[in-house]
This record gives C-alpha cells, structure tokens and sequence, in this order.
C-alpha cells in the first residue's frame, strides 16, 4: 500500500507538473523540459548521495518514511508558488522523494525468502504499473475538472497528490520494523 500511495503520488505530480508549468507560468516545451531534467536530477543525487547514509544510520524503515512524508509536504507547495523559478527550486529540492524505492524493494524480498524473491518483485511490478497507468489518467482527468478551467485553482491536483503521499506515510508508520 505504501508502494502504491507513494508511487501514485508521484506519478500525479510529474504528471501535473508540466501542465501547471505552462498554465500558471507560460512555460515553453524547453523550460518545461528543464524543469523536468531538474526533477529527475535530483532523484538521482538522492537516491545515489543520500540514501546509503540514511540506510546505514537511520534504516530501511526511516528512509520509507522520510521519503512519505516528504512527498506529503513538497507537492502541495505547488498550491503556493508565485514565480516560475520555484517550480525549478521545488525540483531541486525533491531528492527525497523517491528513496522509498530500494528500502521496499529490499523488504519484500526479505519479507518473502529466496524461494519468492522473483514472486515479490513481480507484484511490485504490478502495482508500479497500475500507479503507472491510472494515476496520469485520472489525474489528467482532475486537471480538466479543475484546474483547466478559468478562474480554477491550478493547484488543486497537487493537493491530491499530496493526499496520496499522506496515505503512504501513514501506511509506512505502520510498517514493522
């Protein structure tokens, strides 16, 4: 659930992110396409520079939460920007957001044995494609309810993506050590 929550998440915000950047801030293909590259830069520094100090400090399950709870405050701050380049500083600052990934990974396939190991990754293969597919679609589908329409909050999508993320926190607190 954790992996689902999270992971939808995500996938609403990146999937909001390129429309808010045009609508609210006229962004251009190239501007949109550097924020982006922004985005996923940091993920990398987060995952490669900042996850194995947490792991070995803190643990699988504090990088879980960590990354939750971080999701749960960062894609609401879209709600607030008021200039085009905080979306690039909300980008750089969102290297957390993904550092649930391994910790869960390697859970299931501790939780599972070697004997399941290829059974665990499959289903969170599954979920990842169902975030993956249904998450965009009915988000896009929020943003033409929404924020596509004049006079509407164009941040609204973000506070649900934000709602999301808090149902994995909670799911993540719940969690065994």
């Amino acid at each position: 659930a954790t992996v689902l929550f999270t992971l939808g998440s995500n996938n609403a915000g990146l999937t909001m992110q390129p429309f808010y950047a045009s609508k609210a801030f006229g962004f251009d293909p190239l501007q949109t396409g550097a924020l982006q590259t922004v985005r996923f830069a940091s993920g990398v520094l987060g995952l490669a520079v900042l996850l194995p100090p947490i792991l070995r400090c803190a643990g699988p399950k504090a990088a879980i939460v960590l990354s939750c709870a971080w999701n749960t405050l960062v894609w609401p701050l879209y709600c607030v920007l008021a200039e085009g380049w905080q979306l690039y500083a909300l980008a750089a600052i969102s290297c957390l957001g993904g550092l649930y990934f391994p910790p869960v990974r390697a859970s299931l396939t501790a939780t599972f044995g070697a004997a399941q190991h290829g059974a665990a990754l499959a289903s969170m293969g599954t979920i990842e494609q169902l975030a993956g597919i249904l998450v965009p679609l009915a988000f896009t589908e929020l943003w033409s309810a929404t924020a596509a329409r004049p006079g509407q909050n164009v941040g609204t999508p973000f506070l649900c993506a934000g709602g999301l993320a808090c149902l994995g926190l909670a799911c993540a607190l719940a969690m065994p050590q």
